[in-house]
């Protein structure tokens, strides 16, 4: 299974992502810093990750994590969007985004959740 992540704080997610351990049975796609929406749809169209981990400040004024959930979503992305932000799943539904799971930065949660998902992708 693939994961990408859509942040602004990559060494947060590479931390993250060794704390969790889930290098040993998953691929961590590359990071690259969140520029704009359109690149996102471009990374994720080229690299087809099987779930996506989305922070949501993300560092810009023009667009937010639950910006580019919309925007996944009505470009037909069908892997797993999960919620990566301290905030949980409040500050993507307060913005209207529809995202199913949540990870709050937490590497346990981070293992538990993919270990849940490769099991249904």
């Amino acid at each position: 299974m693939e994961v990408l992540f859509i942040d602004d704080r990559l060494h947060e997610v590479m931390s993250l992502w060794r704390r969790s351990g889930c290098g040993a049975s998953y691929v961590l796609l590359p990071l690259v810093p969140f520029t704009d929406i359109d690149a996102v749809l471009q990374l994720v169209d080229e690299l087809h990750p099987d779930v996506i981990c989305i922070g949501h400040g993300l560092g810009s004024e023009a667009a937010n994590g639950a910006d580019v959930v919309r925007a996944l979503q009505e470009a037909g992305y069908a892997g797993h969007l999960v919620a990566n932000s301290g905030g949980g799943l409040g500050n993507f539904r307060q913005n209207g985004a529809n995202i199913e799971f949540t990870i709050d930065r937490n590497p346990q949660q981070l293992a538990e959740l993919l270990t849940r998902l490769s099991t249904i992708v």
